[in-house]
Order: structure tokens, then sequence, then C-alpha cells
């Protein structure tokens, strides 16, 4: 038994150092969406921020103005083809619920985006929904 045990967090250390290996021989690389040259992500730092200039949307804004409407999908085409379910597309769809990082990934499959993307229009449209909620309680 206890040998058993040994050999199996032997195994899964082995399996952890090849796969350690194996991404820091090809540093976090995504394709990019159009070529396949590498593309490096985002340096993150504690003053980074969006460009001011772009117009808040919300992921359910994008989700359908950018990717639904195009191609003529409903709610239950995309249930079917991503898992989600049709109620909590609808409900992304109306601001009702915020997209999470399970539905990001299965959008993100599905529609040839990151994840990153559908969370970061979820955390930017969160923050600036706070931000007006704070400076409209101060008055």
């Amino acid at each position: 038994m206890a040998m058993r045990r040994t050999q199996a967090f032997t195994d899964a250390a082995t399996r952890h150092a090849l796969t350690r290996k194996a991404a820091s021989a090809r540093p976090f690389c995504s394709r990019a969406r159009q070529g396949s040259e590498a593309m490096e992500l985002i340096q993150l730092t504690p003053r980074m921020d969006v460009d001011p200039a772009q117009r808040l949307r919300s992921p359910g804004d994008v989700l359908l103005l950018d990717y639904m409407l195009p191609a003529t999908a409903n709610p239950q085409q995309l249930a079917r083809r991503t898992g989600i379910r049709a109620l909590h597309l609808r409900e992304i769809l109306t601001d009702a619920r915020p997209m999470t990082p399970r539905q990001a990934i299965r959008l993100a499959l599905v529609l040839d985006t990151s994840p990153l993307y559908w969370l970061v229009l979820q955390a930017r449209h969160d923050l600036a929904r706070e931000a007006q909620r704070i400076t409209s309680s101060r008055r």
C-alpha cells in the first residue's frame, strides 16, 4: 500500500517536472488571431488601465453585437456550441449575470478569442459600474 502511494507521488512529481520543463522551454505565448506569429502577453503593472477613449461595453453587448448578430446566431444555438445554458447566455446578454471564468473559456474556444478578453471586458464593466455607484452615493 505504501509502495503504491510512493510510486504515485513519484509519478506525479515526474509529470510536474516534465510540464515545468516544457513550459520553461516555451514562454507564455499564444498564436495571434490572424497569423501564426507568436504574441507576447501584456505586462501587468500597478497603474495599468484601459484607454478611456474606448467606449465601455459589457461582455453581453460585445457577444451580441460583435459575434451573435453577424453570425445570425441565437442563444440556443450558441448554448449548444459552448455548453453554456441558454438561460445563462440570455442573462449575460442582458447584464443580469456576470461572465464567469468557465464561461469565458467556453466562449473563447468556440469564438476564437481568448478567455482573458471576456474576463477583462467583465472586469472593466464591473469597475465602471461600481465607480458610478460610489460617485452617485457621495452626492
